[in-house]
């Protein structure tokens, strides 16, 4: 079974800041985060994009965000991996609730960890 973690340490900002933004500036910060994921999973990748597959992404920051801030915080990360092509497709006849998990840790140290791993 085909498993994958990546650390980044740049740090999924409150998409309530994202969304204030004009577009260059989201797009700017939407691009290093997907390059970011391309560049760590090079060499990683499965050999077929992931159809059935588990995430679980970890914001690790200062503060807590709500619910829906942090899951929307991670869609750079979940569109970089589409990209990079270790899963086939982030809409939700693949990526559902309950293979879906976002959670968010106390630290001081700001990173994101993703873990994806394939299920049967």
């Amino acid at each position: 079974m085909y498993s994958l973690t990546l650390e980044l340490n740049i740090h999924a900002t409150d998409s309530n800041k994202i969304l204030g933004r004009n577009y260059f500036a989201k797009h700017s910060v939407f691009k290093q985060a997907k390059n970011e994921i391309i560049k760590l999973s090079l060499g990683k990748r499965p050999l077929q994009p992931l159809t059935s597959f588990q995430i679980t992404a970890t914001r690790h920051a200062s503060r807590f965000l709500d619910y829906d801030n942090l899951v929307s915080s991670f869609k750079p990360f979940i569109d970089g991996l589409k990209l990079a092509k270790v899963i086939q497709d982030d809409n939700w006849n693949y990526l559902r609730r309950d293979n879906y998990f976002p959670n968010q840790e106390k630290s001081k140290e700001k990173k994101i960890v993703i873990t994806i791993e394939e299920i049967e």
